[in-house]
């Protein structure tokens, strides 16, 4: 008896990152790694344009970070421009 096998192509995995999320308050954020990412739309204010969190804050006293899992996959156009 003989047994061959065709393994499966490997499908090189994917990286989601970057990527635009948005979540109910009206954030667009670009996630550039996992809970990590720059604001590119404030609807209601709040966080200012260009806020990162990713990380510490300047006293390395608490992580900063994006919950990913409250925001969803953005999938409108951002037009980023200066004033």
């Amino acid at each position: 008896m003989k047994s061959t096998i065709t393994p499966a192509p490997k499908t090189p995995a994917v990286n989601p990152y970057p990527c635009l999320k948005q979540c109910k308050h009206g954030y667009v954020v670009m996630f550039i790694g996992p809970a990590t990412g720059i604001v590119v739309h404030s609807a209601k204010g709040g966080y200012p344009i260009g806020k990162f969190c990713g990380g510490f804050d300047s006293n390395k006293a608490w992580p900063t970070q994006w919950v990913e899992s409250e925001f969803a996959p953005f999938n409108g156009s951002i037009t980023l421009s200066n004033n």
